[in-house]
């Protein structure tokens, strides 16, 4: 990096010409092979202005400094970069100054992170099983069941459509035949509390069969620690 005796020649004008051209101080600095801070010091030297404005305003006063490279900033934005990349491709440290910046522009921003719904590689149709087995889907706008990624259980919603009601959070919907993932219309049975699906459940000869299975896999178990 450069010194201050380096660029002794420096004047004000000619640092003026190169932030008009080059939009961002810290662009200068790069372009002369220096530190920012270096830049900073010489401007104080030579007696420029260093404007100071209240914390309110200098965001405001920050972006008009990219007024001179709208037409590049715009481009690069439709282009599909998001506001860091473009700050760091124009020498703007705070990527917030270039989303404030397009923002009055009525210029659309780039999301950062993974593309949301079909354009994420692992777009799966809007739909994923959860722990207990369940398929779940995409709850609609602003449905009072949709947990906190907005998914909701699919044989719960079409429970739902058939009764053209929303589900109480304690009404249970039973699969008839225990396939969780035969969520046929036909296969579905509703319950007013979990009650009285465990008492459906519990009279249900399958029920006793898996209970009477699990019985002797403990009894299995036990005999051969014992052993």
């Amino acid at each position: 990096m450069g010194t201050y005796k380096s660029w002794s020649h420096l004047t004000a004008e000619m640092l003026e010409d190169a932030h008009e051209r080059l939009g961002t101080w810290k662009a200068v600095a790069d372009h002369l092979g220096m530190e920012r801070t270096g830049i900073a010091r010489i401007r104080k030297n030579l007696g420029m202005k260093m404007l100071d404005f209240p914390d309110h305003d200098r965001r405001a006063w920050r972006g008009s400094r990219l007024d001179p490279i709208r037409e590049k900033i715009v481009e690069m934005a439709r282009s599909g970069l998001n506001c860091s990349q473009i700050a760091e491709e124009i020498g703007e440290t705070d990527p917030e100054i270039v989303r404030d910046y397009l923002s009055k522009l009525g210029v659309a921003r780039q999301r950062v992170g993974p593309p949301e719904g079909e354009r994420n590689s692992s777009w799966n149709g809007g739909k994923t099983i959860d722990k207990d087995g369940y398929l779940l889907v995409q709850a609609p706008k602003g449905h009072p069941g949709a947990n906190s990624n907005g998914y909701i259980r699919y044989h719960r919603l079409l429970m739902e459509q058939t009764l053209g009601r929303y589900l109480l959070p304690e009404e249970v919907v039973h699969h008839i035949d225990g396939n969780k993932k035969n969520n046929d219309p036909d296969n579905l049975e509703l319950f007013a509390h979990n009650g009285l699906h465990l008492q459906k459940e519990w009279s249900d000869p399958k029920w006793a069969e898996h209970q009477s299975r699990v019985r002797r896999r403990v009894h299995q178990g036990l005999r051969i620690h014992q052993e």
